[in-house]
């Protein structure tokens, strides 16, 4: 048997491991495929079903980033593990009885130190993931934060959900505004936008900016709306290029937190 027949035919992780590295677009593409397929399950037919495939490619992809034998592969592959991670929280934890508002919270602290542990893992620094602000361009961050509120109107007409504030009270407005754009504004930019987005495209290309923006559209299908998937993919799009474009994440970590704010707080009350 040859030396190249032992090759092509070596079924080991590191062999598995080798390959997909070696064709990062088609592993990309694979992973897309069972996130949509979990998240699908999840929806459409049962919740177990879905974490069990969530759970699933969390563990492979933790166990190729284990594998890597550099930098490249780690940075490519251990920002991918945070969509599983952050859908099996949500499913995972015990919240009866607890107030909706402060789920971002619970979840949102995990994923902060995830977050951190991430960054010092794959060697990332705070502006190559847009963690920098530059005052000759804070007008125009501003300007693009500000910009979340027509974009939460959009979203509001197309979803029409409850407000997350039953009974307001200046106190509860306070705290809700805070966790939204805290824990779902900033901290799914810096998810999204931030690494995943940088490590995506430094491993495949422009394509990258599409394929973070697919993975995050395809953590909407839960709401049960084609047309909401497709508008948060546009979004999401528009968020990439911004932050590509301007190397900070401020502008979109505050137009992400007003969407969420201006769906779930301000035009519930306009609307009713």
């Amino acid at each position: 048997m040859s030396h190249h027949n032992v090759i092509k035919g070596d079924y080991s992780i590191q062999s598995i491991r080798a390959r997909l590295l070696a064709r990062p677009k088609l592993f990309a593409f694979a992973y897309l495929i069972a996130l949509a397929v979990a998240e699908a399950l999840t929806v459409l037919v049962d919740p177990r079903a879905g974490m069990l495939l969530h759970g699933v490619i969390l563990l492979v992809v933790m166990l190729l980033a284990a594998l890597s034998p550099d930098r490249k592969g780690v940075r490519f592959l251990l920002p991918l593990a945070f969509p599983p991670l952050i859908r099996l929280l949500s499913l995972s934890l015990p919240l009866t009885n607890f107030n909706f508002i402060y789920w971002y919270a619970v979840i949102g602290v995990p994923l902060f130190i995830a977050n951190f542990l991430t960054i010092r893992a794959t060697g990332l620094k705070a502006e190559e993931i847009g963690l920098r602000v530059s005052w000759r361009e804070l007008p125009l961050q501003i300007l693009i934060g500000l910009s979340g509120l027509m974009l939460g109107l959009v979203e509001y007409l197309i979803l029409r959900p409850e407000s997350l504030v039953s009974e307001p009270s200046w106190e509860q407005i306070l705290i809700t505004v805070l966790i939204l754009m805290v824990f779902t504004g900033f901290l799914e930019e810096l998810i999204f936008r931030g690494l995943m987005q940088t490590s995506a495209i430094q491993a495949l290309g422009q394509i990258g900016l599409m394929f973070v923006a697919l993975v995050f559209s395809v953590l909407h299908i839960g709401y049960r709306s084609i047309l909401d998937v497709i508008f948060v993919f546009t979004v999401a799009i528009a968020f990439g290029v911004l932050v590509q474009r301007y190397k900070s994440l401020l502008g979109v970590s505050i137009a992400h937190g007003l969407i969420n704010v201006s769906l779930y707080l301000i035009f519930p009350f306009l609307f009713k």
